[in-house]
């Protein structure tokens, strides 16, 4: 049974980017465009939700 992934990027806490392709140079992207702020990647699936 395949899972559903979904790529989520967060900006303080605030969803910018969601896809279900990896973000090939976004996450760094966005970190350049805010250098003082928490820039972080998730991925959730259909069971569960998982923050590295």
């Amino acid at each position: 049974m395949a899972r559903n992934y979904e790529y989520i990027i967060r900006v303080d806490g605030l969803e910018v980017w969601r896809g279900k392709h990896p973000p090939k140079g976004k996450l760094l992207e966005l970190k350049k465009k805010n250098p003082a702020k928490r820039v972080s990647i998730a991925w959730e699936s259909d069971d569960d939700i998982v923050i590295v």
